[in-house]
């Protein structure tokens, strides 16, 4: 989405223009990498974790460019489509609705550039998810009782409870052991188009109405982008939370049924009842976990995408 307002102030859609918006894309994913693992984990992680917390697990259950990048190349994979998707969708809809006011507009072709995007790159989202996670699904930060003195901790066994697959592997057993089959590659795609819509919608709408004309300087551009993108990631964050949980739903099923063959595999539970249990559980402040450390990202993913725009476009 930072690269789409990076160049709302551009002219219309053409080559040079959608390879720079594909550049900014995978490299301002590739900058906050670390940060994007550590919400992934806390998003999902059973009960809830502090940042510090997973910093620390991360480095200490993977080398330190596995631990803080694990994933980072099938999102950086994703972002080509995903750009590219985006950029000629809401170009294409935004001429088809230039007769409408500006807010209109910009609002449905921002949502259906968010929509169709999300779902034609939806499986490699869930993918990335799931390797993401791979070493580093912790349960607890708290270690085991004093009776077990020589135990573990969670946080120390934790990270080898799903040992690394190829994304090759990874798509194999989603398809032929998670319930769903290949369906299962789109666990959570309907919530991922409720949420996107709002999302696309109000980050557009505020970056036109906050950005103050057209001929702004990089700070300028930078402050409003970044205020847009917090303020609709913020509105619209619990959509993505149960989108995670949605995501990695199957796969916490599936170990259960490994490690206990006598038993049948657990539902795979529905959106609505994944939002019941962690509102029950954590209140609704479960419902922003790891918000942090997505809002930290913003700047630095709208600062690098701007300046290759102003780089290059």
């Amino acid at each position: 989405m930072e690269q789409q307002q990076a160049r709302l102030h551009r002219p219309a859609t053409d080559s040079s223009h959608l390879s720079v918006t594909i550049l900014s894309a995978v490299l301002s994913r590739t900058v906050t990498a670390p940060l994007e693992r550590v919400k992934v984990i806390q998003q999902t992680a059973k009960s809830p974790l502090s940042s510090r917390a997973v910093m620390q697990l991360l480095v200490k259950g993977d080398s330190v460019r596995k631990g803080l990048f694990r994933g980072n190349g099938l999102n950086a994979l994703r972002a080509v489509p995903l750009a590219a998707l985006q950029f000629s969708t809401y170009d294409y809809t935004r001429n088809k609705l230039q007769d409408l006011p500006a807010p209109a507009s910009i609002s449905m072709a921002a949502a259906c550039a968010g929509v169709l995007s999300v779902a034609v790159t939806y499986p490699l989202d869930l993918l990335r998810t799931r390797v993401s996670l791979m070493h580093s699904i912790p349960t607890s930060t708290e270690p085991l009782p004093q009776s077990q003195p020589h135990a573990p901790s969670q946080v120390e066994k934790s990270p080898l409870r799903h040992p690394p697959l190829s994304t090759l592997k990874l798509t194999r057993q989603i398809v032929l052991k998670e319930q769903g089959g290949f369906a299962a590659l789109y666990r959570g795609l309907g919530l991922s188009c409720v949420g996107i819509v709002p999302y696309m919608s109000l980050s557009f709408v505020l970056y036109e109405a906050v950005k103050p004309s057209n001929s702004l300087s990089y700070f300028d551009k930078l402050v409003a982008a970044s205020f847009a993108t917090a303020a609709a990631q913020t509105a619209t964050y619990p959509f993505e939370v149960v989108r995670r949980m949605l995501q990695v739903e199957g796969m916490y099923s599936a170990e259960n049924a490994a490690a206990n063959l006598d038993r049948k595999p657990e539902p795979v539970r529905t959106a609505f009842r994944i939002f019941k249990d962690v509102v029950r559980a954590e209140g609704y402040r479960g419902l922003f976990r790891g918000l942090l450390p997505n809002l930290l990202k913003v700047a630095p993913a709208t600062g690098v995408s701007l300046y290759i725009h102003e780089l290059l476009a």
